[in-house]
C-alpha cells in the first residue's frame, strides 16, 4: 500500500460505492447515482496506469516474457473470481426457478459463459446474463493482455499512440452518451431547475 497514492485509493473507494449504488437497480428503483457508470472509465484508466507502472519497473530489470503478462492478468482476475462465481450462481438459481421449461436449456448453457466471465462480450450475445456488472472483467480478460503485449513488445506505439488514443476515444463516447441522456430534463433535476428560475 505504501506505493499507492492515498487520494487515488480514496477515489477508488468512493467510485466503488457509487458504482455499487448505480447497480442496485436489481434490488430497488434506480434513484441514486444515475450516472454511476462514469466512474468505470476512471477504473479503466487506473488499471492502465498501474499496469504500465508495473511493467515499466519489470522492463528496467529484465526482458518481460509472455507468461509474465498473462500471469499478471490472471492474478488480477483471481482475486475477484470467487465473488463473481457466487453472484453468477445466485442469479442462475433465481432465473432457472422462474424461467419456462423451453428456456431452461439456454439458461443452463448460459451458465458456462457466465462462469468463464465471457458474458460481457459479443461471444455470448444471445444467452442469459447472470451478473451484468461483470462485463468490466470480461473486457479486462480480452483486452488487457493485448495492451500489455503492445506496451512491452512495441513501446513506441503504446507510449505515443495507444495510451493517449484509447482514453480520448473513451471519453468522447462518454460525452456523446451524456448528451443523449439530456440531464437537464431529468426528473431528479427538476427541483434544482425551479430553484434557479
Amino acid at each position: 500500500m505504501k506505493n499507492k497514492c492515498e487520494y487515488i485509493e480514496l477515489c477508488r473507494f468512493v467510485g466503488a460505492i457509487i458504482i455499487l449504488c448505480h447497480h442496485s437497480y436489481t434490488l430497488m428503483d434506480r434513484t441514486i447515482f444515475l450516472g454511476g457508470w462514469a466512474f468505470v472509465e476512471f477504473y479503466f484508466i487506473l488499471t492502465g496506469y498501474y499496469t504500465t507502472s508495473h511493467f515499466v519497473k519489470k522492463m528496467e530489470k529484465h526482458k518481460v516474457e509472455y507468461d509474465e503478462m498473462f500471469f499478471y492478468v490472471k492474478s488480477k482476475i483471481k482475486k475477484l473470481y470467487p465473488y463473481a462465481v457466487g453472484g453468477v450462481l445466485f442469479s442462475f438459481l433465481n432465473v432457472i426457478t422462474k424461467c419456462s421449461e423451453n428456456d431452461r436449456g439456454v439458461a443452463s448453457f448460459s451458465l458456462i459463459y457466465n462462469l468463464l466471465l465471457l458474458k460481457g462480450s459479443d461471444i455470448a450475445n444471445s444467452s442469459y446474463t447472470y451478473d451484468p456488472p461483470l462485463w468490466y472483467i470480461t473486457h479486462l480478460i480480452l483486452f488487457l493482455p493485448l495492451i500489455i503485449i503492445l506496451m512491452v513488445k512495441n513501446e513506441k506505439i503504446y507510449k505515443y499512440f495507444l495510451c493517449w488514443f484509447i482514453p480520448i476515444m473513451l471519453y468522447a463516447l462518454c460525452m456523446d452518451y451524456m448528451k443523449k441522456l439530456q440531464f437537464g430534463k431529468a426528473e431528479y433535476f427538476s427541483a434544482l431547475e425551479e430553484s434557479l428560475d
